[in-house]
């Protein structure tokens, strides 16, 4: 990693920090009562920065996922709501006895969880959109020191200052499970969000006893929670985690001063270093996963830059290949075995049952579902390479030319990879990546009809 900028600005400790999803804004929360929003592509502060109106500590500060609101949370006792668009509160969520120590959305962005501390001990889940507080929890006997939404929406994992994780439903103030995972408390812990399972997910946590560790949450099992492994490599307590946008890396920041990169794969250092003078609060990938932030209460957030030469630490996001580098199937046996009658006939009748089997999909899913459905029509009758190439088209980012897996649409009505996307408008562009037309805004759709299309088909076709 290299540093490429060191954002000064906090009269104090700055306690966190998290990138917008759809723009090169970050927002630092810091001791001085304000929340900092500064240009990742640059380093430089927004000239609204910075935002005021907490009256103690801020602690964190969370975009929604289409990154319409900020979300800050203050010791103060306050979770405010401020609208990015103009860099003003909207509202304030008050319920919380004394401190507030973080805050999270639900990944659609239609609940906030947070996490009381100071003696306040409650879990409270709020409506972002009524701004009211639709249930608590007080399952925990100390501080609630963090909170993660697993990618279905209803699972919540929180952590306290005595060493335990609770899985909880965030409707039915169930307790699903409640275990001992840290010594000295749990400090953060994160979800990975990958949309690949309703009942099995991988949790991240971090605690005072200086080490990182994984979970398998398995609903379905008599277990639930099971440790999956241990990473050692820090010398004090550890107070952040982050998965890279690909969810092969974690990356976690120390009191020992330093910023450590894991492999996800095999749980080794791929890459570490001395960040900052003091302790590092906080550290995140961006949402293209090419940059890191890390902030501190030596009153700094740096922006470090992971090398491209690195191949450990990719971002994920490939460049649109020239022609003269795609793959020619000239052997027409060969091209014919990659889509044959029978898997074609396995996909076009899951497409059959998408309208049926998710009626809120949007007119333009239901318009990918028509336009494929005819085109597997076609194709289960008589399969070829040409044909082939076709559906392949539908089914491939127009930025990467890669297979989809968290395939979005973008304002130009066209889906597009979401790291991708993501990465595109990190880099400042404003127009669309097919038409050169000007985007009218940068909202991400999760396009779910693609997305159950990549997921069922066969691994024998379509590849």
């Amino acid at each position: 990693m290299s540093l490429l900028y060191v954002c000064q600005g906090h009269d104090g400790d700055v306690n966190y920090c998290e990138w917008s999803p759809v723009s090169p804004y970050i927002a630092t929360a810091g001791g001085d009562k304000v929340i900092r929003i500064w240009n990742g592509c640059t380093g430089q502060e927004l000239p609204q920065s910075p935002l005021r109106g907490h009256t103690y500590y801020v602690n964190s500060c969370v975009f929604s996922p289409n990154g319409d609101l900020l979300a800050s949370s203050s010791s103060d006792g306050s979770i405010k709501l401020w609208s990015t668009t103009t860099w003003k509160c909207i509202g304030s969520l008050i319920g919380h006895k004394i401190s507030v120590k973080m805050c999270c959305f639900s990944p659609d962005g239609s609940l906030i969880a947070s996490a009381g501390g100071g003696g306040d001990e409650s879990l409270r889940i709020w409506d972002a959109n009524a701004m009211t507080c639709i249930n608590t929890f007080d399952k925990h006997e100390c501080s609630v020191n963090c909170c993660s939404f697993a990618s279905v929406g209803w699972l919540l994992a929180s952590g306290g200052s005595s060493g335990e994780i609770i899985l909880s439903d965030a409707f039915s103030n169930r307790c699903i499970k409640k275990m001992f995972a840290h010594d000295m408390g749990v400090s953060w812990l994160q979800f990975a969000l990958t949309y690949t399972s309703e009942t099995i997910f991988l949790l991240a946590s971090v605690g005072l006893d200086d080490t990182v560790k994984l979970w398998n949450v398995d609903l379905s099992s008599k277990a639930i929670l099971k440790l999956g492994l241990t990473l050692q490599g820090h010398s004090a307590a550890v107070y952040s985690c982050h998965f890279s946008p690909d969810f092969k890396y974690l990356v976690t920041g120390s009191a020992d001063k330093s910023v450590i990169v894991w492999s996800l794969v095999d749980g080794r250092v791929v890459n570490k270093i001395d960040a900052h003078s003091r302790y590092v609060t906080f550290c995140c990938f961006s949402p293209c996963g090419k940059k890191i932030a890390s902030t501190s209460n030596d009153k700094t957030m740096k922006i470090w830059s992971l090398e491209p030469k690195d191949e450990a630490i990719s971002s994920g996001v490939s460049e649109p290949p020239t022609r003269s580098n795609k793959v020619k199937l000239d052997d027409k046996q060969d091209r014919e075995s990659k889509c044959p009658k029978e898997a074609l006939e396995k996909v076009f009748s899951w497409l059959q049952g998408i309208q049926s089997e998710q009626p809120d999909i949007t007119e333009y899913e239901k318009t990918n579902v028509t336009k494929l459905s005819q085109l597997l029509s076609n194709l289960t009758i008589r399969p070829n390479a040409d044909n082939e190439d076709v559906l392949a088209s539908h089914l491939r980012c127009p930025i990467t030319q890669d297979i989809f897996q968290d395939p979005v649409v973008a304002a130009d009505g066209h889906t597009y990879e979401r790291s991708a996307m993501m990465s595109w408008l990190m880099e400042g562009k404003r127009s669309s990546p097919v038409t050169n037309a000007t985007l009218p805004h940068t909202t991400l759709i999760q396009n779910h009809c693609i997305k159950t299309i990549i997921n069922a088909r066969p691994k024998q076709g379509l590849s």
